[in-house]
């Protein structure tokens, strides 16, 4: 099953005249990893925010960007939030809390997980990666 499905996409800033994405086509299958280069300004960043409806940049997107099978429109902000993770460049300006627990439960609360089930999850975590 394809999760992610970028199909002729194109991508040109606002008041620009070049595109900063033309023609990318590609998919990702469920379980695949898959590395994302090229030179500084190639689009890689903007190739990314475009793919996380909250982060995309202003300007004239074409083609088609399917995520779990639903175009990247139909998403409920729920579903946005939850299915799609965005970690930029410099991860350790990103962070909320002054704690590693902390800062696992605070996704979880923001969207409204009881108390007993994200110390349930956090601690899960915490195990999972041996901190």
């Amino acid at each position: 099953m394809e999760i992610l499905s970028c199909e002729n996409v194109a991508f040109k800033y606002n008041e620009s005249t070049d595109y900063a994405i033309s023609d990318c086509t590609f998919s990702v299958k469920k379980g695949e990893k898959i590395m994302l280069c090229g030179a500084s300004g190639s689009g890689k960043s903007t190739l990314l925010r475009l793919l996380k409806r909250e982060l995309s940049p202003r300007g004239e997107l074409f083609g088609n960007i399917t995520l779990m099978g639903k175009d990247r429109s139909e998403l409920s902000d729920r579903e946005s939030a939850e299915k799609i993770g965005f970690v930029m460049q410099s991860p350790d300006s990103q962070t909320v809390c002054d704690k590693v627990s902390a800062e696992l439960a605070f996704g979880l609360e923001s969207f409204g997980v009881k108390s007993g089930e994200i110390q349930s999850r956090v601690g899960e975590m915490a195990a999972f990666f041996g901190i």
